[in-house]
């Protein structure tokens, strides 16, 4: 009986050996693929880091900034300020425009024919929330009004430093006001009408600045 059990023991001291056998059989394999995974997912995430340091975004050039163009405003017609006269066949007519003020310029015209006044017309040109106005009236010297029902209003339809063009979306009379600037002291009024009866008529005048006595522009 000792003689077997010296031969094979089974003590703890025979458990411990086998044990041993048996662990030190399979850590290396194991400690060697951890390491080795290890390291692969050390060198993937040196890779990842090298390819985004070493290719920058793609840039792309800046649009370009598109600017819209400028509505018609009352400061297109600043250059109407001071007195005018012009020659409408055998009358004479004089014209005297405001500079624009609190979104208005005021401007009159008297006709006068072998010394007597025809007509006077007044005119506004305000600032609108929907764009430029030209509003005008004609009287009789004694002020009595021509247009019954009341001023015929057109708007600015386009706008330059040459030419400015207000249209009358109601009525006829006048269908159309046209300035157009020959240089800064003449321009050209021309006024179409479409009357109710008749053949469609049309009013040109050239106007030149007046100076005064001084020899400057009038600004009123």
């Amino acid at each position: 009986m000792r003689g077997n059990i010296h031969k094979h023991p089974t003590g703890p001291e025979g458990v411990h050996r086998r044990r041993g056998y048996h662990c030190n059989a399979w850590f290396p394999p194991f400690a060697a693929v951890s390491m080795g995974l290890a390291l692969a997912i050390a060198l993937g995430f040196a890779t990842a880091a090298q390819d985004t340091t070493a290719t920058p975004p793609p840039t792309f050039p800046a649009a370009p900034i598109q600017t819209l163009p400028k509505p018609p405003s009352l400061t297109d017609l600043a250059w109407l300020s001071g007195q005018w006269t012009g020659a409408w066949g055998p009358r004479t007519a004089t014209q005297t425009w405001s500079a624009p003020r609190a979104g208005v310029i005021l401007g009159t015209l008297q006709i006068v024919e072998d010394n007597h006044t025809s007509v006077v017309e007044f005119v506004t040109i305000s600032q609108t929330p929907t764009g430029v106005e030209y509003r005008l009236l004609h009287f009789t010297p004694s002020l009595a009004e021509w247009e019954k029902s009341g001023p015929a209003v057109l708007h600015l339809m386009s706008s330059d430093i040459k030419k400015i063009v207000f249209h009358n979306q109601t009525d006829g009379e006048p269908q159309q006001i046209t300035l157009m600037r020959i240089d800064p002291d003449t321009y050209v009024d021309r006024s179409e009408i479409l009357p109710e009866t008749g053949d469609p008529q049309t009013t040109e005048i050239v106007f030149h600045r007046q100076k005064s006595s001084a020899g400057s522009v009038l600004h009123l």
